[in-house]
C-alpha cells in the first residue's frame, strides 16, 4: 500500500509540475495577446489619423472645384485638381504601407530614399496644407531657409508626417496662426 501511495504522490507532484508549467505558458501567452492588442489598437489610431489627412484635403479641394469663381479659372482649377491626384496617390500609399504590416512586425519598414529639395518638399506642403488652414479661419506662416541643401530623404513619409504635424496644429489651434519653419541648425535640418 505504502509503494502505491508513493507511486500515487508522485504521480499527483508530477501533474502539479506540469499544470504550474502549462499555467506560465498561459500566462506568457495572455501577455503576449495583450500586448498584440495594445498594438492593433494603436495602430488603428494612428491609421486612422493618416488617412483623415489625405481625405481632408481631397475633401476641401474638391469642394472648392465646385464653386463658380473657381471653375471658371483654368490655373486654379488645375492647381487644385492636381493637389486632389497628388493626395489620392498619397492615400493609396498609405493604404498599400497598412496592408504591408507584415514588414513593420518583423521590423523592416522599407524606406524609399530621394534626393529632395527641401524648400521645394516645404512648396508642396504649402500648397496641400493652407487649403485646410484656411478653412478652418487661420493664417498660415512658412520660414522657410531658401539656402537648405537638397536631403536624401523618404519623401512619401517626411510629407506625411508633416502634413499630420500641420492637421494637429490645425485642429487644436481655435484661432491665430500655425508657423511651419524649416531652417538648418549645424548639420541637420529641423522642421
Amino acid at each position: 500500500l505504502k509503494e502505491a501511495l508513493d507511486k500515487i504522490e508522485k504521480h499527483h507532484q508530477e501533474l502539479e509540475k506540469e499544470v504550474m508549467e502549462r499555467t506560465k505558458e498561459l500566462r506568457k501567452a495572455i501577455a503576449e495577446l495583450k500586448r498584440l492588442d495594445a498594438q492593433k489598437s494603436q495602430f488603428i489610431s494612428i491609421a486612422s489619423h493618416e488617412l483623415k489627412t489625405p481625405v481632408a484635403a481631397i475633401k476641401g479641394f474638391a469642394e472648392l472645384l465646385g464653386k463658380k469663381e473657381i471653375s471658371r479659372n483654368k490655373i486654379l482649377r488645375e492647381k487644385y485638381a492636381k493637389i486632389i491626384n497628388e493626395e489620392t496617390k498619397r492615400l493609396n500609399n498609405l493604404m498599400s504601407d497598412i496592408l504591408d504590416l507584415s514588414r513593420i512586425d518583423i521590423g523592416t519598414l522599407k524606406m524609399n530614399y530621394e534626393n529632395v529639395k527641401i524648400p521645394k518638399l516645404m512648396e508642396e506642403i504649402k500648397e496641400q496644407m493652407d487649403v485646410i488652414i484656411k478653412s478652418n479661419s487661420l493664417k498660415s506662416e512658412y520660414k522657410i531657409e531658401q539656402s537648405l541643401p537638397t536631403a536624401k530623404i523618404d519623401k512619401g513619409k517626411t510629407m506625411q508626417i508633416l502634413s499630420n504635424l500641420i492637421a494637429n496644429a490645425v485642429n487644436y489651434t481655435k484661432k491665430g496662426k500655425i508657423t511651419i519653419e524649416a531652417k538648418r541648425k549645424e548639420n541637420e535640418i529641423l522642421f
